[in-house]
């Protein structure tokens, strides 16, 4: 009996595409080990959402985010282009970004917030019975970021956490230094018995110093990252440039062994120029 070779190719495809499809859901299995990186991922977006009080969560996102790759690489199959392919890269890898930069641009914007903050509550020590009805009063006259920050926390004491340990998650969750070092001040003030609205006065001083401090330094380094910028860029705009005045130009390095290794040193040296450019204008302070 004769079978149609249209038949055996269709049969074929789908076979391979229910097999890869099963091998797939075996390998998600919450024991395997792709089924546990997925569920840090999973868990890594959540814990993202939940600090920028968005209302969806990580699962939701991985499963657009899974569509997204999905449908870039049918874009890139039609079209049959090679440079489509950096869509699927980008699905895959821009969502974690833009949430680790929204996170730091987020703590940067409570950091920012934290003298004015510890002006009001220091203020509000002096009118307050203490530090609990204190922080509720504050969160009242602050902006986000910080005054969500507050809310929780001052949520976190009405289920029946301490004060404490509500400012000590506070920290935890922020991960920020200074937000940290104000945390300590708040609770060793508060056991100690001390003058706590003098204290948070003049950390409210030294954070404007340190705000200053700062502002001096980016604005001695802003000259520099513009020299990297155009470090990292002139490269491409060179060999686009090259490749279409003549398109032939860079033929001689991708016809030999010698011509790729200049081209991998090449690139490499750019890389390592690019690296040692950051960590010089990193500044510690």
């Amino acid at each position: 009996m004769n079978v149609p070779v249209e038949y055996l190719v269709y049969g074929g495809g789908g076979a391979l595409v229910a097999g890869s499809s099963i091998a797939f859901g075996l390998a998600l299995r919450p024991r395997a080990p792709l089924g546990r990186a997925v569920s840090r991922y999973v868990a890594r977006l959540d814990a993202e959402c939940r600090f920028q009080f968005y209302t969806i969560d990580g699962r939701e996102l991985a499963t657009r985010q899974l569509l997204a790759v999905v449908l870039s690489i049918v874009v890139c199959v039609w079209f049959e282009k090679i440079y489509l392919w950096l869509l699927p890269l980008a699905a895959a890898v821009l969502p974690y970004l833009i949430l680790r930069r929204l996170r730091k641009k987020r703590i940067e914007r409570i950091e920012q917030q934290l003298d004015g903050w510890l002006l009001v509550l220091a203020n509000m020590l002096k009118t307050a019975g203490g530090l609990g009805d204190a922080l509720a009063a504050s969160a009242d006259l602050v902006r986000p970021p910080i005054r969500q920050e507050l809310d929780l926390t001052l949520k976190e004491v009405r289920l029946g956490a301490t004060l404490d340990d509500a400012l000590r998650q506070l920290g935890e969750r922020v991960k920020s230094s200074t937000l940290a070092a104000v945390i300590t001040l708040l609770v060793v003030g508060r056991r100690t018995g001390g003058e706590l609205p003098v204290l948070l006065e003049t950390a409210a001083a030294a954070l404007r110093e340190m705000a200053r401090l700062d502002g001096v330094i980016r604005a001695k380094t802003a000259e520099g990252k513009v020299q990297v910028l155009v470090l990292a860029l002139a490269p491409i705009a060179m060999v686009l440039t090259f490749r279409l005045i003549d398109p032939h130009f860079f033929d001689p390095l991708v016809e030999s062994i010698m011509g790729y290794a200049i081209l991998g040193a090449a690139i490499v040296l750019w890389m390592l120029a690019l690296l040692t450019a950051r960590k010089i204008l990193n500044v510690d302070y």
